[in-house]
């Protein structure tokens, strides 16, 4: 019996070694399929989400900038609808406005600039009859090519708002 006990744990030793080989061996493809399909999952997942944001921000990009096209066309509208000597008449202009927003009621002030950027008549809340807008960029893109459409932005009035002519 002697011979025998001293080889008892070195197949103790064998035995375990093979279980965590048969383990390991088991293990891995499990181990490379889980990551594989993980990586995959998560990238899909990822493209699904950025796909359907994309989307959603086009759909609102159509929906503002449709928006605005309607505003312009109303304003270009009303523009050739009253002569100059009307439109620099302020109670005019308070009429005007008041006519677009009982259809609207989108428009908070509206202005009739000169050529130097000078009000010729203003209705709105803001008390902007003195402004002077021969500096500002919006201004100059619009004497330049007759049309400006800004980002929205703080104006003399102090909120935020977007202009076209």
């Amino acid at each position: 019996m002697s011979s025998q006990e001293p080889q008892a744990p070195y197949y103790k030793f064998l035995g375990r070694k093979i279980a965590l080989a048969i383990a390991v061996v088991a293990f891995i493809p499990y181990a490379l399929t889980y990551f594989v399909f993980y990586s995959n999952f998560q990238e899909s997942l990822r493209s699904q989400v950025l796909n359907s944001l994309r989307q959603v921000v086009e759909s609102h990009s159509r929906t503002i900038d449709d928006f605005l096209n309607e505003r312009l066309s109303d304003l270009r509208y009303t523009a050739n609808l009253h002569s100059v000597a009307e439109m620099s008449q302020p109670a005019e202009t308070q009429n005007i406005l008041n006519s677009i927003n009982a259809v609207y009621r989108v428009y908070v002030d509206l202005g009739f600039l000169n050529a130097q950027g000078r009000h010729l008549a203003y209705a709105g809340p803001y008390g902007l009859r003195e402004a002077d807008y021969a500096q500002a960029f919006w201004f100059k893109e619009v004497m330049a090519k007759g049309l400006y459409v800004s980002d929205v932005f703080r104006g003399v009035r102090g909120v935020p708002h977007f202009q076209h002519s």
